[in-house]
């Protein structure tokens, strides 16, 4: 059989292993699509929804720029990523009239299947073969990492799905020269680092190195290239000054409040960018690389192998390709190293470069070894990546969390305070869990606070409150790091136990005030 017939073949099986496995990926998250947002990770996943559920739809370009996120009372915004996706998940829960948390799993899945075709585009534009596409979009399906988050209430797959409409944009602006194409590289860089400005590096790097590459490729016969490539590098570049400008808004506003004063850019820089300990620790390397963020992403730590063999396998031009694709994976971790230690969703951000290295490769080793047998390859890849999949993310989808206490305390809260209140959290660090459940602004008194500090906030309640009086102060005790902090507090809840009625729900100690503080 030659070739020709070989390929027809391949395109054929993987495009009817593409649709059962989508049909699949579609069934199991639309049985838990209604879980709460309670599952991994839910102090991001409340923050994120909480910020969509305070935004004000149509109220002018204030109602974004200070977006409200009430978590420490007045002027209760906490601007960190620019609010896109948060401002579309509450225009189309309103205007569809569905609850928001299904609302924001769908969009963020819609954005992952979006990203996907995005990058099936880029690898077209790229000269890749249409079965490289098509192994991609079956491994990214298929990804323990991409399965489990794309339908969560977070920001991760709407960040890259403007990384990757960037690289498409530039290289189509690289074939046609047309001018909206540029206006469109812009537009997609500076959303994409402004969504989450952790994921915009690394596709800032492909980038460039894919321009140069080009550059190298096609100079001899290409006069204009440098002015191309200047053209689109500053295209491209033109979100710094915006990512700078709303990094500062963000400082100031939440300098403005005394418990949120602490989480400026330059006192998050530590936590942000890690230490070059932490880069060179057996713990980065082996612990969180080798055996969490390969395996979440491919299944395995083992599949990595088949990229060095592609890389021995391949021309020059693929060669420069799958090294630049492996550099963009690990940019980020080696950039934001004690983020990628901390929370395993920011692999998010960087896993389709590993994914689209393991592509190539494997294209190239069936081609090259096993003689067109890249459907039993992929097909072994699918079941160990299902098996990674079913053994760290299935038991977190499909946990029950509706009479979780979180819930329980929130209807509790909900029932007994007015709509126009807010309430204190004591014990819970900042995490939004309980003031997004309850529907009320809240004051969240964070770990980090020293005794002092909690007296100087307790004595401007009623400022931090603002036009929305404290009806509720809430006092969590099982999380062992805020016990200083509820020790520290005890004047507090000797106030609120004088002046109201003390409710128990689980860990949670809610005292309803009798006179809300005003």
């Amino acid at each position: 059989m030659n070739n020709l017939a070989y390929k027809s073949i391949n395109v054929k099986y993987l495009l009817i292993i593409s649709i059962l496995l989508l049909c699949s990926v579609f069934f199991l998250w639309g049985v838990t699509i209604n879980q709460p947002l309670l599952d991994l990770f839910s102090f991001r996943q409340c923050q994120t929804a909480m910020s969509s559920q305070w935004m004000e739809i149509g109220c002018g370009w204030d109602s974004i720029w200070n977006y409200k996120t009430p978590e420490f009372g007045v002027p209760w915004s906490i601007p960190f990523e620019f609010p896109f996706y948060q401002y579309i998940v509450k225009v189309i829960s309103v205007s569809l009239h569905t609850p928001l948390d299904p609302t924001g799993r769908v969009i963020s899945f819609l954005f992952f299947l979006g990203t996907i075709g995005l990058a099936m585009r880029f690898l077209k534009l790229i000269d890749i073969p249409i079965e490289v596409s098509l192994v991609l979009f079956i491994l990214t399906i298929c990804s323990p990492l991409f399965f489990y988050w794309s339908r969560t209430f977070m920001i991760e797959s709407c960040a890259i799905f403007f990384g990757f409409l960037m690289l498409v944009a530039l290289y189509e602006y690289l074939l046609n020269k047309k001018l909206y194409w540029l206006l469109l590289v812009a537009l997609a860089s500076c959303l994409c680092a402004l969504i989450k400005v952790t994921s915009w590096p690394a596709f800032v790097f492909v980038a460039c190195s894919l321009l140069y590459v080009e550059f190298i490729h096609r100079g001899a016969e290409n006069k204009n290239g440098y002015f191309i490539n200047t053209k689109l590098i500053i295209a491209i570049l033109s979100a710094l000054p915006l990512v700078i400008i709303w990094t500062h808004h963000g400082d100031a506003t939440r300098e403005s409040n005394i418990l949120s004063s602490f989480l400026t850019s330059k006192n998050l820089s530590s936590w942000n960018f890690g230490t070059l300990s932490q880069r060179l620790s057996a713990q980065f390397w082996i612990d969180v690389i080798s055996k969490r963020v390969i395996p979440h992403i491919i299944g395995s730590f083992w599949l990595l192998l088949c990229i060095p063999v592609g890389i021995l396998l391949s021309n020059l031009r693929n060669r420069c390709l799958l090294g630049i694709f492996f550099i963009g994976f690990i940019l980020p971790p080696l950039l934001f190293t004690n983020l990628h230690i901390i929370h395993t969703y920011y692999s998010y951000a960087n896993g389709l470069w590993l994914l689209i290295a393991l592509a190539i490769s494997i294209y190239t080793i069936s081609k090259s070894i096993f003689h067109n047998s890249l459907v039993v390859i992929v097909i072994l890849v699918i079941c160990i990546e299902v098996h990674e999949c079913y053994t760290v993310y299935w038991p977190e989808m499909t946990t029950s969390y509706s009479n979780s206490n979180v819930i329980i305390a929130s209807n509790e809260i909900k029932s007994k305070t007015p709509e126009n209140s807010s309430i204190v959290i004591i014990g819970d660090d900042w995490s939004p869990e309980l003031g997004y459940y309850s529907k009320r602004r809240s004051i969240y008194f964070p770990n980090w606070m020293t005794k002092e500090q909690v007296q100087a906030a307790f004595s401007k309640l009623i400022d931090l409150a603002g036009d929305y009086p404290v009806a509720a102060v809430v006092y969590q005790r099982n999380n062992p790091a805020c016990q200083k902090l509820i020790d520290d507090s005890s004047n507090i809840e000797l106030w609120a136990r004088t002046n109201g009625d003390h409710v128990k729900c689980g860990s949670y100690d809610i005292y309803i005030l009798n006179k809300t503080k005003s």
